[in-house]
């Protein structure tokens, strides 16, 4: 019985031993056709790869000499292009600074220009206003030599002048002088002002003569003064006489020197407590002068 199972089991034994021997025979059939084949391939692939190398090194070459070509004449192009940007940049630059030249020359040229007829404006100026100078200054020696003829002429005939002299209307004390740069006090008025005239103390009823000739120019009434005479004494020169009563004299009417013209009044409110007295102004074309400078 046990001899039985030993002969199986050896049986079985090589069998199984011819099977992997046959199978590491195909499989070593296998591997050999496998490396064969690979071998073929890498044969074909490497002279495909050869001759495709070749062509695609010649189609390198090319291009880099079309490349090489292309490029040198771009370079050219741009050296060109440069060059000729560069000279037409020069020649631009060099009208540019003949146009500035040019035109800083005009600029010079119209700037002298400028200056010679601002010059000769200036110098025509200051001749014009020489010349308006001249003229005023001839004009106002002119006038002035005619207004001193003419009072020359007006003291020769009669006429008031600046070195006339009058006589005083009234024989009195000055109870209030002619004072335009000063003020004076006014009593009445319990004020202090100016005054254009001189009050001359007098008695009422006291007979006014008129201290130069002259035209009676108006007979008026007002409420500081009184009644009032004003004379034109020729020049621009008036007499005014005021406080007056019984007035001899009308608008229009030549009187001599000396004539009597009317009387002291009661003085007017206004004066009451300075008294009676005559007012007696005078003007020179209408401006304010001291009598007193005239009167001896």
């Amino acid at each position: 019985m046990n001899h039985k199972n030993h002969k199986k089991i050896n049986y079985g034994y090589y069998a199984a031993l011819v099977v992997g021997i046959m199978a590491l025979l195909v499989l070593v059939g296998v591997y050999t056709t496998t490396q064969n084949l690979s071998k073929d391939e890498q044969f074909v692939d490497l002279n495909g790869d050869k001759d495709g190398l070749a062509k695609e090194s010649l189609e390198d070459d090319t291009a880099q000499v079309g490349a090489k070509v292309a490029d040198a004449s771009g370079e050219k192009s741009d050296n060109s292009v440069a060059s000729n940007g560069s000279d037409n940049q020069q020649m631009a630059n060099a009208d540019s600074s003949n146009t500035d030249d040019i035109g800083k020359a005009d600029l010079v040229k119209a700037d002298a220009t400028t200056a010679g007829m601002s010059t000769t404006e200036e110098d025509v100026s200051q001749d014009s206003a020489a010349n308006a100078s001249g003229d005023a200054d001839a004009k106002n020696d002119t006038e002035k030599k005619t207004s001193q003829d003419t009072e020359e002429t007006s003291a020769a005939t009669g006429g008031f002048t600046k070195k006339s002299t009058m006589s005083w209307p009234v024989q009195g004390n000055v109870i209030l002088p002619y004072s335009m740069d000063t003020t004076v006090y006014y009593k009445t008025l319990d004020t202090y002002k100016c005054n254009p005239g001189m009050l001359i103390s007098a008695k009422k009823g006291t007979a006014v003569y008129s201290s130069y000739a002259g035209t009676v120019l108006s007979v008026d009434k007002t409420s500081e003064h009184g009644n009032t005479v004003t004379m034109d004494l020729g020049n621009g020169y008036h007499a005014i006489y005021g406080q007056l009563a019984d007035i001899s004299v009308s608008a229009g009417q030549s009187v001599e020197a000396g004539a009597a013209i009317g009387t002291v009044a009661k003085a007017s409110s206004m004066y009451s407590l300075e008294g009676n007295h005559l007012y007696f102004a005078m003007t020179k074309d209408d401006m304010p002068v001291n009598p007193e400078a005239f009167l001896q």
